[in-house]
């Protein structure tokens, strides 16, 4: 008979329990004759590994990790705590579960991972946070994968549980918006015909012309006045027709602006097409220093532009090299090589 599990034969002829240290503490740990022990389990003068799930007490004993936290063969006999995005509900476990869709887990060594609030959703496992809904849209509920688009009358600013309506005055015909336009005024000759609503604008009528930034949205008939609306955005106006803006240029279609007449982009932004309410930034890797332009030059060998709405691009520097077009940054030279100057797009140096 020998000593049993864990325990070692003292000089005394006792078995005694041996305290793992994590150093050659259990050398001492034999096959050794006794009446009344069991065999003493270590290998090589060192204790067993303990099984997955579990790690090396004090004492030397296999303990079960506690919620929140696994041991694996990676782990050396030692729980590690789940990492955020992760969870351990139970004790005792080889590794952790990634949380749900709808849900996360924002620190380590959580039992369970918490609902997305309202406002934000999760649309992947593993979340460590969730994401704000954005601006145009909301989610009412709690533990959600997705957002949904705010109703045409209505806006949001981001991370919303609900949108609001528009104001009075105001109104918003697409859904998804972040903010409601200002409503038409009624110019000159112009009477009110029909009064805003959240979802649509305010129609004028005139027995004469309409105003020279609005259009003729019903030409009179009858006897009729002939209704006025404002400019749409992307246009101009002459008071008869709206026209769309050309290449190059655009018209936000604010109301209370003047719309006889569509802005340039300004040098760094661009409008490919015609009737845009907006211009684009050049992206990077490119620039464009004049305005009213429908596109960008990409930056040449040599050159960079690490932002978007460059107007120019930069030089690589001493020591760097671009040996392409449209280059968002430099190369370093690899080691024994150089350039004579800035902005070149080879390292021709040999240092």
């Amino acid at each position: 008979m020998v000593c049993v599990h864990e325990k070692f034969r003292s000089a005394d002829g006792k078995c005694r329990l041996r305290a793992w240290t994590g150093t050659s503490d259990f050398h001492v740990c034999k096959r050794l004759s006794h009446s009344s022990c069991a065999c003493c389990d270590c290998i090589g003068g060192k204790p067993h590994a303990c099984a997955p799930g579990k790690y090396r007490g004090g004492s030397g004993q296999c303990m079960e990790c506690a919620a929140g936290q696994f041991s694996s063969a990676e782990t050396a006999d030692q729980c590690m705590a789940c990492v955020p995005g992760k969870f351990g509900a139970q004790t005792n476990q080889a590794a952790c579960t990634d949380c749900g869709t709808g849900h996360y887990s924002a620190d380590a060594g959580m039992v369970r991972c918490t609902a997305c609030a309202a406002g934000t959703f999760a649309d992947a496992g593993g979340m460590a946070a969730c994401d704000n809904c954005r601006a145009g849209r909301f989610q009412a509920s709690v533990g959600q994968t997705q957002c949904m688009d705010c109703l045409a009358g209505t806006f949001s600013r981001g991370a919303a549980d609900r949108c609001d309506a528009c104001a009075a005055g105001r109104w918003q015909p697409a859904a998804g918006s972040q903010q409601c336009r200002s409503a038409a005024q009624c110019e000159g000759s112009e009477f009110e015909k029909h009064a805003p609503s959240g979802t649509s604008d305010r129609i004028c009528s005139s027995t004469e012309q309409c105003s020279a930034s609005k259009y003729e949205s019903g030409a009179a008939a009858g006897g009729q006045p002939r209704e006025c609306s404002q400019c749409p955005s992307g246009n101009m106006c002459d008071g008869v027709s709206a026209t769309p803006c050309p290449v190059g240029h655009f018209s936000e279609g604010l109301a209370g602006e003047d719309h006889t007449q569509c802005e340039a982009c300004s040098p760094g932004r661009f409008a490919p097409v015609a009737g845009h309410p907006s211009c684009f930034e050049c992206p990077a890797g490119y620039y464009q220093h004049m305005p009213g332009s429908h596109g960008c030059n990409g930056c040449p060998p040599g050159r960079f532009g690490a932002h978007t709405g460059m107007l120019h691009c930069r030089d690589c520097p001493s020591g760097q090299f671009a040996a392409r077009s449209q280059s968002m940054q430099c190369e370093a030279c690899p080691a024994g090589r150089g350039t004579a100057a800035p902005g070149q797009r080879e390292c021709a140096i040999q240092l």
